[in-house]
């Protein structure tokens, strides 16, 4: 692929469809990337993810350059093109104007939620993209891990039974019971101890008669209320729900709600035992 691009700003964008392989996107980062923004490497190495995988595919979010050969838009999916070295087909642009450079990017954005409702089907697409990430994250027990849409789509199908449990269970209304970090823990407690975490969940919603060497799911939910829905962070409204899970599950009288990892590792590993 030559960088034939215009060397003019007054011609109209030359449009084309072309396979950019790993060399190309080396030289085009060398010696044709010098006015665009930092580059993400993390985000570069979530699309290279995706096209090692084979999911990516040709879509209409074009690679374009201006009228004196520079990038200006798609510096990260060549990036990823170079990192993967996997070639990739994309939509080019060629000699677009400094002036339109004005008006990239103005749309609207969909989510992953978004997407996975619109293309996929899924009727709470946001909850699985949220629950999704928010078990990503205490995987990789990294907060900077951004979810994808092949990956969101990969761990509602290796987790259907868990994730339906669950969103056919959480109410319609934004609160603190539809919280994504306590979904993700109610998903993973639905797989590891799913009784238990039935009998939680029902104590959760309605407090009535429960006892007291159970009263980690007292705690947790006037801790949840007091502090109203996400303002104390997803993950660490994951790791209390996770840890009041399994003291619940325990039997265990507790004082306070900790948000450490020690809930959600001993249901990771009660998971494991279950299957």
């Amino acid at each position: 692929m030559k960088n034939n691009a215009q060397k003019t700003t007054g011609g109209k964008p030359v449009y084309s469809t072309e396979t950019i392989t790993p060399d190309q996107a080396d030289a085009i980062l060398a010696n044709h990337n010098n006015r665009n923004r930092a580059m993400s490497l993390a985000h570069a190495q979530r699309l290279a993810a995706e096209m090692s995988a084979g999911n990516w595919v040709l879509s209409n979010d074009a690679i374009v350059f201006d009228g004196r050969g520079n990038l200006v838009n798609g510096q990260h999916r060549i990036c990823a093109v170079a990192l993967s070295k996997v070639p990739c087909e994309f939509f080019v642009v060629r000699g677009l104007t400094d002036k339109a450079r004005d008006i990239m990017d103005c749309p609207m954005r969909r989510t992953i939620g978004d997407l996975l409702s619109i293309n996929h089907g899924l009727a709470h697409g946001k909850f699985v993209a949220a629950i999704a990430a928010t078990l990503k994250q205490a995987e990789n027990n990294d907060r900077t891990s951004a979810m994808t849409v092949g990956a969101a789509l990969d761990a509602y199908k290796r987790h259907k039974p868990a994730f339906d449990w669950v969103l056919g269970r959480m109410g319609m209304h934004r609160s603190f019971f539809t919280s994504a970090g306590l979904l993700a823990a109610l998903m993973l407690g639905r797989e590891a101890v799913p009784k238990e975490t039935e009998f939680f969940h029902d104590a959760l919603l309605n407090p009535v008669n429960v006892s007291i060497n159970q009263n980690a799911v007292l705690k947790l939910r006037d801790w949840g209320m007091a502090r109203g829905r996400g303002k104390s962070g997803r993950m660490e409204l994951f790791y209390r729900a996770c840890n009041a899970l399994m003291h619940y599950a325990s039997c265990e009288v507790t004082r306070t709600l900790s948000k450490g990892r020690q809930g959600y590792e001993a249901l990771v590993e009660a998971r494991k035992e279950e299957k």
